[in-house]
């Protein structure tokens, strides 16, 4: 690249200083002005946001991994926070000697330099629960993923929705080929949803089908649903009871009224 080449794409991204510019400008042939133009018309492409369709279960596969991490008591949060008393008193003590023996280093402005108690404070940041990291974390592959927290709170989904709810309890268990499925479910609710990591598709012919399964009768269909890469939801039709499992089967395009299948998946709960 020549310096000719340097200053127009310099100028293309308005990296020129005001005197540059101007003698640029003044010296610029027809071709150099051509392909400035073309250079602006790339720099703007690129500048524009490229959208992002994130997978659908994106979501509901973190607030299901939510929902189903212990989290510490607000007791134990508590522990965790509170200062060690001795080793307190003890660092004040230094600090005072430290003290007594200099003076205050300013800097340019007229600012202190940072001394022991004030690093101290900063350290204390980093020491948090591991839940809230953990939500940290959770709250940015939500905001990467490209769903917005506005969006999710006016249009509340099941998963969401469990995930709050007092009494949401959780399980979970894994498939003869390797895929991990969490059962989510409230009683007080009566709601109950489906998490499957790694749900291998099936034939065009063929479709998942959840059950709920009472301890006395026949299985209840709880509605079908899609395998495929990546994570899949299904929120479970109909109401869930005390006592009740629930079981998943391969079944026909448009499921059945009762299982044709052996299931590859029950949860009792």
């Amino acid at each position: 690249m020549t310096d000719r080449d340097d200053d127009i794409a310099a100028r293309a991204l308005d990296a020129l200083g005001p005197q540059e510019r101007r003698r640029f400008d003044a010296a610029a042939d027809d071709q150099a002005l051509a392909e400035l133009a073309s250079m602006q018309e790339a720099a703007a492409a690129l500048s524009e946001p490229i959208a992002a369709e994130p997978p659908a279960a994106l979501r509901a596969s973190i607030l299901a991994q939510i929902a189903s991490t212990e989290q510490l008591s607000p007791e134990q949060i508590a522990a965790e926070e509170a200062p060690n008393v001795t080793r307190m008193e003890r660092r004040r003590s230094q600090e005072a000697a430290e003290d007594g023996d200099r003076e205050p280093e300013l800097v340019g402005g007229g600012s202190t330099i940072e001394g022991p108690r004030s690093l101290e404070a900063r350290r204390r940041w980093f020491r948090r629960p591991a839940s809230l990291l953990a939500a940290a974390a959770a709250a940015v592959v939500l905001l990467v993923g490209g769903i917005g927290i506005g969006q999710a709170i006016r249009t509340p989904d099941p998963v969401s929705t469990l995930v709050h709810a007092a009494d949401v309890r959780t399980q979970t268990a894994s498939l003869p080929d390797g895929a991990r499925a969490t059962l989510l479910w409230s009683l007080e609710q009566g709601d109950a949803a489906l998490v499957v990591e790694g749900l291998a598709a099936l034939d065009a012919d063929e479709t998942y089908q959840a059950w709920f399964m009472p301890a006395e009768g026949d299985p209840i269909p709880a509605g079908t649903f899609a395998g495929g890469d990546g994570s899949v939801v299904h929120a479970l039709d109909g109401e869930m009871h005390e006592g009740e499992g629930v079981a998943v089967t391969v079944e026909p395009e448009g499921g059945s009224e009762q299982p044709t299948s052996q299931p590859i998946l029950v949860m009792t709960t």
